[in-house]
């Protein structure tokens, strides 16, 4: 259960807000002409920039959790096999 949960809000949740502010920050650094990482950045981009890191943050966490899900998982079954007794 907690495979599919963590998936499926990394993939129809966190990813899509990630990739709209990825996205604004992209238009709004051609539009700006400077890089994310510039120090002159508007406040507007430092606060994208935030926002950005806090989403990927909340999506690499939800990543490791579905990974270490599935490692124990598949550690149980190799264990006791796929049925119950």
């Amino acid at each position: 259960m907690v495979l599919v949960l963590t998936g499926a809000a990394n993939w129809l949740v966190v990813g899509p807000w990630t990739i709209a502010v990825m996205k604004r920050r992209h238009r709004k650094e051609r539009v700006e002409g400077k890089d994310y990482s510039d120090p002159d950045a508007s406040s507007e981009m430092k606060a994208l920039n935030s926002r950005f890191a806090f989403l990927h943050s909340v999506s690499s966490i939800l990543n490791l959790g579905w990974l270490v899900t599935a490692a124990a998982h598949a550690a149980f079954v190799a264990e006791y096999g796929t049925t119950r007794a």
